[in-house]
């Protein structure tokens, strides 16, 4: 009965890292983009849902003074969709963070 326990103890602790796992991803965006008045450069980011599950912190791996915490709500997600979507738009030559999707949360503005 105690082995039980400990297996099942064991199993939830490693289901609860996977799943802390995915919600966090690195991405590289080759551009600099605008997001709520501030400029972020091209670089490698970690994206990361808070453990609240209401933001998204999006971080600079070379420039981690660059951090933008984005609000985000639940999403409805395909089997086959990727863990990770961000989408721009170009406004006067500008790129615009419009949408970030991490597993089933999102941002749009």
């Amino acid at each position: 009965m105690r082995s039980r326990i400990m297996m099942l103890a064991l199993v939830l602790l490693l289901g609860g890292m996977v799943a802390s796992a995915s919600e966090t991803t690195a991405v590289t965006i080759p551009f600099s983009f605008e997001s709520h008045g501030e400029t972020f450069p091209a670089s490698r980011y970690e994206v990361r849902l808070g453990d609240d599950r209401h933001h998204f912190t999006i971080t600079s791996r070379e420039v981690p003074a660059k951090t933008i915490s984005l609000p985000v709500v639940p999403a409805d997600i395909s089997p086959h969709a990727p863990s990770l979507t961000m989408r721009f738009s170009v406004v006067g030559g500008s790129h615009w963070l419009q949408f970030v999707r991490l597993g089933s949360y999102e941002y749009k503005r």
